[in-house]
């Protein structure tokens, strides 16, 4: 008898963490002859809850975050932390000021996940919005700021419920204007259940 299928990846995650606890879950190689780092299924949920512990304490709960990070080790328990919190996560770059704040209004993003990196080199981008970035010793640990952003301007009508949704990303396509793809969680588990 096969058990119901997961509806969404963090319950296919969920899942694995509890079938296999210890076993490696991620490896990132930080490059230069430096040795890859490892952490097993249960280190990244444990990251993952505390990611999602800290997001709820500051109001981030259905919504779309932005997240501005370097590929590392814990990008995978932020990415889970910010579905833990019932949101979604926009993947966004450094580059290109004007077409990231017609993303983010798109999608009425409040917050933005930064890691320390990338919070220094778009420090300059964030100058043009109306942000507090928010105290959290955990995050800040963990190598992130979280940053609330003021309401931007034309976002409105398009702000929708996040609800199931998994992430968005953005395609530029031929105009130039931000078009955006939600990706629901109803997408992306079945699919990633096939591959078992």
């Amino acid at each position: 008898m096969r058990h119901m299928a997961a509806s969404s990846l963090l319950e296919l995650v969920e899942e694995q963490v509890e079938r296999t606890p210890d076993v490696v879950a991620v490896i990132y190689d930080e490059g230069e002859e430096r040795c890859c780092v490892r952490i097993t299924y249960q280190e990244m949920w444990q990251r993952a809850c505390q990611i999602s512990m800290e997001l709820q304490k500051n109001t981030v709960e259905n919504e779309t975050v932005g997240v501005c990070a370097e590929p590392g080790i814990n990008l995978p328990s932020t990415l889970l932390g910010i579905m833990k919190a019932s949101s979604a996560y926009f993947p966004f770059g450094q580059d290109g000021a004007g077409f990231v704040k017609q993303s983010l209004a798109k999608l009425g993003v409040k917050h933005l996940l930064l890691d320390v990196s990338s919070f220094q080199r778009i420090r300059p981008m964030l100058l043009k919005f109306q942000t507090t970035v928010l105290q959290s010793t955990e995050l800040q640990y963990l190598g992130f700021y979280l940053v609330r952003l003021q309401p931007l301007t034309g976002g409105e009508e398009h702000v929708q419920h996040v609800s199931g949704l998994a992430y968005c990303i953005t395609t530029s396509g031929t105009t130039g204007t931000p078009k955006i793809v939600r990706v629901p969680h109803s997408c992306i588990a079945p699919n990633v259940s096939d591959f078992r």
